[in-house]
């Protein structure tokens, strides 16, 4: 059983609740100050960290491309030529879609999947590079 309270008990709840409340007022105006500070540092640099992110992004889709582009030359198609001698340019453009999720319960029939999507994707690109180099040989 709990003792009976005594003559300062509402003295000690007050100061309590009061120091309790300054407390977390001190600790939540850090907070603030801190996340102001570092909000401050990176507007500085957020030119200088977008334009690096764009690079790497640039430098990420160029290596894809530069990597596709040798997997078609060594499945025996070349690049198609325009009139100046200088190469085509290719865009590749990704869709994506969403599997059955019934069937992608394991990582065996993920993978799979992906296989079998990517299989797909280079048959219809062999297909189309083909088709160009027919047209311009005829």
């Amino acid at each position: 059983e709990d003792p009976e309270p005594g003559p300062d008990f509402a003295l000690v709840h007050s100061l309590f609740f009061f120091v309790t409340f300054t407390i977390s007022i001190t600790l939540m105006n850090l907070l603030i100050g801190i996340l102001g500070q570092n909000y401050d540092i990176y507007e500085d640099q957020s030119q200088v960290l977008f334009n690096r992110e764009r690079a790497r992004i640039i430098v990420k889709l160029t290596t894809f491309v530069s990597n596709f582009s040798w997997l078609l030359r060594r499945s025996g198609l070349r690049q198609v030529s325009n009139e100046t001698g200088e190469g085509s340019h290719v865009l590749l453009a990704l869709t994506k879609t969403q599997p059955d999720p019934d069937e992608m319960r394991s990582i065996r029939n993920v993978l799979a999947h992906d296989l079998a999507r990517q299989r797909e994707d280079i048959q219809q690109l062999m297909s189309e590079q083909l088709r160009i180099l027919t047209a311009a040989r005829a």
